[in-house]
Order: C-alpha cells, then structure tokens, then sequence
C-alpha cells in the first residue's frame, strides 16, 4: 500500500522539485494511518519529533524500538533505493511521511520514509540549473488540437519571439496550476487538453536542429490575472486585503497566503517596468490579435484573426504589426528574479490608502484572489491607469511574474 502511494507521489512531481514527492505521496495526507509534513522539532532523549503538514497543522510523531526508518532520494518514483536509517539521522527540515495510529495531534508511528531536506536543496539547484539550460517560458498564442503542437512567444534574452512547440510522438509530462495556488508546491497533473489560449507556459525540452521548434518533454502552464487597485482595509488576523478595483470600480478581496510573495517595489524599478511596458508593442490577450489555431492548421498558415493579426509562423513576425519581435535595443527583462531578491514584507505592512497590484491565478470568484505575488508602492502606476481603466477590454498589466520557475 505505501510503495503504491509513493510510486503515485513521486511519478506526479518527481521532475520539478524532488521535496514535492513527500508533499503528494498520499493523497489523503490526513487519513488515519498516515501523515505527510516537514520535520519542524526533533525531540532526541524522547525520540520523537514534530510534523507541520503543508496544511500548516502539527502533529507530535512518537516513535519506538519498533519504529522502521527509510530515506528515499528525491525524485525517485518507487522505494526501491530506499535506505535504512536510525532516528538520529533524521534532521530538521526533512520531508516525511508518518505511518501508524492517529489519536488527536499524535500519531503512534510504526514507520518513517523521510528524504533528506540537504539532498531536497542540491536536486532543486540541479533542476533549476537544468530549466535554465533546457527550458523555455512565454504565452501560448495558438494551439493545434490535432498534432498536438502550439505556438508560444517566448521571453528572451533579447526580447520576444515565437517559437512552435511540439508534443507530437513523446510521452510528455503536463502539469498545471489550479484555481488560487501561488507556489509550485500546489501543482496538478494535466493533459495537453488543459491548454489554453494566453495561458502562461514553461516548457522542458530541447530545440530542434534550426531553433525554429521545441521538443517539449514536459510543459508547465497557467492562467494568470493582474488585479490592482487602492487598500481600503487590512486583515492581519485571516490575511485578507481589501482593494477597490481600479478596473472595475467594485470592492475586492486579496487572499495572502504564508507562501504568497509580498514585496515593495522601489521607485527606481516601477520606472524601469512602466518604460518597458510603454515601449512594448501594443497587442491583445494573445499578442497582435493572434487566435487559437483550427485543428489541422500549421503555424505556418496565416489566417487572419477577426482583429486583422495572423498567427506567428515560426522564426518570424506575424502579419500584424503586433508580432512577437521587440526591438534589440529593448532586451527583456527578468523582473520576475529582480522582484525575488527585494526584501520581503508581510500583511501587517499594508495600509489603507496605499496602491497594490497582484498576480494571481484565476478563480471561481471574480472579485476574489489568493496572491501569487504582491507588488505594494504602486500609486503612481494606477493614477496613470485610471484613464485607460474606461478603454472597453482593458486589462491591468505591469509584466508582474505570473508563472514562476524551478
């Protein structure tokens, strides 16, 4: 039963970030016999620790003589290189599953599989590494349902272009973020079915031989919102900001989370996105009037979208005048690595009065929204948006991060 469950936890997330094994090994992660959670206290004269689930409840872990230890490498997807371990080799920060009797907040534990937080952040900084030398990110600007392929304008270097992605032929890995997640840790497994026209997407493959095309191997996706407006009140108790909308007018609600990301972006950088965002050529929801394609359609077909765009051929612009090009003396920025290093701020230094704007995933409720990502010391960058906030179809944009990396 446990080497069932595993092989399930490890096979969904088992790429990405080898932590997330332990998070989605069971399913039902507060069931009677099994608990999923971090190391937080390690209590050695009485050999028993403590586990915080990603719920964010703790439950005391009492072990005995009898208790079976193992540590799984991260990223492995059954126990078959599972050793045995001791109590002692347990540390803070381990990801752990829990077995055995549930009473109240403790659990009686006839087994321990655990994997090593030290082990957790070197396969990390190996899979970030490998992103960064095999992987794309960008906007899907076309889909072809039939060969299973779309086109997406990627963020590079030096601007943006478009590029076909192809999935036709390969096993490849989808994984998607749900309705309010703000960390990779809330990811689901998808299907090329899930995709969808403007979704964000970072995709792990490698080009083909022209770089015209990606052969992806495993494609992360999301659909994301910019919400902005004015703090009228704060929450510090239940994480909840209140905003008026600076599009819509209406009240709504800011849902922080303990892994949302809140920063105060300075002046100096507000500047430098809102010059950037000014130079950029204007374009729809999928950049320059692109369209889904109809199955069957390559990319190379340029059927004019109902705005008078094309979709992007591969390698270059489309016959709109809102292609995926920027100029080479605009190179694109990471602001979603600029925003990361700033300092950290919390809820509790928000005030009313003060201007924000979120990334967010889409939800259920439009006037509601788990942050992603908090960007406070925006006033200025809403005055301006006030005017274009009565243009019909408006939408907030700052180039806020949306979909994040390993």
């Amino acid at each position: 039963m446990i080497k069932r469950s595993l092989i399930a936890g490890f096979a969904i997330t088992a790429f990405i970030f080898g932590y997330r094994v332990m998070a989605q090994a069971t399913p039902q992660a507060a069931s009677t016999d099994r608990i999923v959670g971090e190391v937080t206290v390690i209590d050695a004269a009485k050999k028993q620790l403590t586990l915080k689930t990603g719920a964010g409840k703790t439950f005391l872990i009492k072990t005995d003589e009898k208790t079976q230890y193992r540590r799984v490498p991260p990223g492995e997807t059954t126990l078959d290189r599972a050793t045995t371990i001791a109590f002692a080799d347990i540390a803070v920060g381990d990801k752990t599953i829990a077995r055995g009797r549930v009473e109240a907040d403790n659990v009686a534990a006839q087994s321990l599989i655990v994997v090593s937080a030290q082990e957790i952040a070197q396969k990390r900084q190996e899979n970030t590494e490998e992103w960064k030398k095999r992987g794309i990110k960008g906007t899907i600007v076309g889909i072809n349902m039939a060969t299973g392929g779309m086109m997406v304008r990627m963020i590079t270097a030096t601007g943006t272009s478009p590029i076909r992605v192809s999935t036709e032929g390969r096993k490849v890995r989808y994984f998607r973020y749900p309705p309010d997640a703000v960390s990779f840790n809330d990811l689901k497994p998808g299907s090329f079915d899930d995709l969808a026209f403007g979704d964000q997407i970072r995709a792990l493959g490698n080009r083909s031989e022209d770089g015209r095309m990606f052969l992806a191997e495993e494609i992360i996706t999301g659909s994301f919102q910019m919400v902005g407006g004015t703090i009228t009140a704060v929450n510090k108790e239940t994480g909840e900001v209140t905003i008026t909308n600076v599009k819509t007018k209406q009240p709504f609600t800011v849902v922080v989370r303990p892994d949302s990301k809140l920063r105060r972006l300075p002046a100096p950088l507000l500047k430098q996105m809102e010059d950037k965002l000014a130079a950029a050529p204007a374009s729809g929801p999928g950049g320059g009037g692109m369209r889904t394609m109809r199955p069957g359609e390559t990319p190379a077909q340029s059927s004019p979208s109902p705005s008078g765009g094309r979709v992007m051929a591969p390698g270059g612009g489309s016959g709109s005048s809102g292609g995926g090009g920027s100029p080479a003396s605009s190179p694109a920025v990471d602001y979603g690595e600029l925003i990361e290093k700033l300092p950290a701020i919390t809820v509790a230094d928000l005030k009313p009065g003060e201007g924000i704007i979120i990334s967010s995933t889409k939800g259920a409720d439009p006037a509601r929204a788990t942050a992603l990502l908090l960007a406070a010391g925006v006033e200025s960058f809403l005055k301006r948006q006030e005017e274009n906030a009565k243009r019909p179809g408006f939408e907030l944009d700052l180039a806020l991060p949306g979909l994040g990396g390993p």
